[in-house]
């Protein structure tokens, strides 16, 4: 797997731009010969075929709207929900979105339009034998449905989309791939991916002052583990109202509900419940490998119910602490990063989630419902031009072609803080978005919630949780894999 990762001064180039766009008119569209990664970067951090990228697209005139249905368009939990814009009025995204439409527009003579329409009414339409949509989103709990009822393409068959290109999600192309076929994935196009991706907040003060040291010095050596920051959670731990024991009114290292916790952590630790195999399959690492499995369930057990270092509460008062600068860190997803920089004032940096060791390979972050998006199928032409839309909108979504599209208009909302860009979180948004760990979920969520029910009761008897999940899941994976084709042998 390819991944691109920009050099922070890049990004800080981003943010020196931020507040001309802001104030005025949006850069004028970038002639393509030339790209956004062209800025005062220093050029040996990008080679030259990075730096000249651009997409395969046809130089053709379609005269027709590109219509993309989604519910996405009414959905609350994204930092923004805007596909399309009427207007320039001085907003990051909002311009971004205006912009692309209007290069599409101007370069193929296409309109988008977009229809608020449920996953099922694709799904109703395509089986009835109509394509009145050219794409689709849905998210990762929902693709299932579409999948089995035949309502997504494949998009390895489409030949003008070039997934090998870096704005669209290596990791969700290989994530998702279902041995030879991919259906459903995502890209610069949307937000959805990375804003519904969760990332470790801290407290820079508070940090400061606990003498905790350079917590971003620990992510280049791949220093940030679990371990580490379990240790700096310990020392957070203020009892103000003397009880003995972490609760709403003392200082905490992290303070989270606990599914949502547990989930970012056993991802972030590479033992998500659900994996992809080499062979593009999924599979159950807590069947496949369940001594592996429960060591690492088991370690990060016994590290956050000790010291005090965790406390487990609900979401809404979780974000209440961490604002009010009673807890030093809150593993929560991007989406609340452009809120808490605009509505508090609390000095926070961005990390991404610890490592289990420092052997571990990457950083995993996990994204476990966004709306990825499908192509409709139907008749070669059609899927063909829906095609060229996706590449095209990906592209100038992205910041291969400039530094105003979507993609770092989003980094910038992130890193723009009341008083000046958080440019040393800059790098680390970077390595979020190219280490996004997506939930796989097209074999259910009955396995996975189970596991992460067990880490909210504190069960230790993890080999008896797996014993039972295995035997009641295991043998489904070869029916629910049947309708889309996969064979597998016993």
């Amino acid at each position: 797997m390819k991944f691109i990762t920009k050099t922070a001064a890049v990004l800080i180039a981003l943010l020196m731009l931020a507040g001309a766009v802001a104030c005025g008119e949006p850069e004028a569209p970038v002639d393509e010969t030339t790209i956004a990664a062209q800025t005062t970067a220093d050029p040996g951090e990008l080679t030259a075929e990075e730096t000249k990228l651009l997409p395969n697209l046809p130089d053709k005139k379609y005269d027709r709207d590109f219509i993309i249905a989604s519910g996405y368009v009414t959905e609350t939990k994204y930092t923004s929900n805007l596909i399309v814009s009427d207007e320039i009025n001085g907003e990051l995204i909002n311009d971004a979105v205006y912009t692309r439409a209007e290069n599409i527009k101007e370069r193929f003579g296409v309109e988008i339009q977009v229809m608020d329409i449920s996953y099922t009414q694709i799904i109703n339409a395509t089986t009835g034998g109509e394509r009145p949509y050219d794409i689709g989103t849905a998210t990762l709990s929902e693709i299932i449905n579409v999948l089995t009822k035949g309502a997504a393409a494949d998009l390895h068959t489409v030949e003008s989309v070039d997934l090998e290109k870096p704005w669209w999600d290596q990791n969700a192309n290989d994530k998702f791939a279902v041995q030879d076929k991919l259906y459903y994935t995502f890209s610069d196009f949307f937000i959805t991916g990375i804003d519904n991706t969760r990332a470790c907040f801290f407290n820079k003060d508070l940090a400061t002052d606990l003498n905790l040291g350079d917590l971003y010095a620990l992510v280049d050596p791949g220093k940030w583990t679990i371990d580490v920051m379990q240790e700096m959670c310990k020392q957070a731990f203020v009892d103000k109202d003397g009880n003995g024991k972490a609760s709403q009114g003392d200082q905490v290292g992290v303070a989270e509900a606990a599914t949502q916790f547990y989930e970012a952590v056993i991802t972030a630790c590479d033992m998500e419940p659900t994996k992809q195999g080499a062979d593009h399959l999924p599979y159950y690492p807590g069947n496949d490998d369940t001594e592996r499995f429960s060591e690492v369930y088991l370690h990060i057990l016994d590290l956050f119910t000790s010291d005090n270092s965790y406390l487990v509460i609900g979401n809404t008062d979780a974000l209440n602490m961490f604002t009010s600068g009673s807890s030093l860190f809150i593993l929560y997803t991007l989406t609340q990063c452009p809120a808490m920089r605009k509505n508090t004032e609390l000095n926070f940096g961005i990390l991404p989630c610890p490592k289990y060791n420092e052997e571990q390979e990457r950083y995993m972050n996990v994204s476990p419902n966004g709306d990825a998006l499908f192509i409709i199928p139907g008749p070669t032409e059609d899927v063909e031009f829906s095609g060229v839309m996706c590449e095209a909108a990906a592209y100038y979504s992205s910041s291969y072609y400039s530094d105003s599209a979507l993609m770092p208009a989003y980094f910038d909302l992130c890193l723009t803080t009341r008083n000046a860009p958080d440019v040393e979180s800059s790098k680390n948004l970077q390595i979020i978005h190219d280490n996004i760990a997506y939930t796989s979920k097209i074999l259910g969520t009955t396995y996975m919630q189970a596991i992460y029910d067990a880490f909210a009761s504190e069960n230790r008897g993890i080999a008896t949780v797996l014993a039972r999940l295995n035997k009641a899941n295991v043998p489904n994976i070869k029916n629910i894999l049947a309708p889309l084709g996969v064979v597998i042998e016993d």
